[in-house]
């Protein structure tokens, strides 16, 4: 049977496989002993995961002491990974329970709301001011949830990871995951539509 795939595809298919291959063969360094393959992970991972840990614990301070604790566990662990799953989602499994150790030492809320992440610096003065006014109110609905649905939330819209790769970093079955997204969804709709925002009011004005 023929099958018509696009280029582009096919192209963003092979990087991620050779990525993927990169990222076994330096975590295998790692647990050589190479500074220089820690380094590279560390460029590679270190910017995604503190925006993963800080939409996660809500709290600037909190997640880089994580991130700390994330990498010291990948540079002691590196031995230890069998390449069950993908070093992205082994590292952020890590990433995951780490945050909850430190919610549960905390055990607090910030009320820090990260905007500058989510606006585009190309967009005109008047989009820029609506996609902060949408980022205040989708951050605090974000608050609202427990971890375990912020996580499925950041995990699936924000790094694009399948059910499958979620369910691998939360330890969890897939249907899970798919109950606690269904219930995530569910209740940030109804948050933003106790705010006064209707995010299918929004769609719609953005078509």
């Amino acid at each position: 049977m023929n099958r018509t795939v696009a280029p582009g595809v096919l192209i963003d298919t092979t990087l991620a496989a050779q990525a993927m291959e990169e990222d076994i063969h330096l975590i295998q360094a790692i647990a050589g002993g190479s500074e220089n393959a820690f380094s590279e992970v560390y460029r590679r991972y270190h910017r995604p995961i503190y925006n993963y840990l800080l939409r996660i614990v809500q709290d600037d301070a909190g997640a880089d002491d994580i991130l700390q604790e994330v990498f010291l566990a990948i540079w002691q662990g590196a031995g230890k990974f069998k390449q069950k799953a993908s070093v992205k989602t082994w590292i952020y499994r890590i990433a995951y329970k780490q945050s909850i150790s430190w919610l549960r030492k905390h055990k607090r809320k910030s009320t820090r709301v990260p905007l500058d992440e989510m606006i585009d610096s190309g967009e005109s003065p008047e989009e820029r001011a609506m996609a902060a006014m949408r980022s205040i109110y989708i951050n605090k609905a974000m608050a609202g949830l427990t971890l375990k649905h912020r996580a499925v939330i950041e995990l699936a819209f924000v790094q694009e990871m399948s059910y499958a790769e979620i369910a691998e970093i939360l330890d969890c079955p897939v249907g899970t995951v798919k109950s606690r997204m269904s219930y995530a969804l569910r209740q940030l709709s109804q948050s933003l539509l106790n705010t006064g925002f209707n995010p299918r009011e929004e769609a719609g004005k953005e078509k």
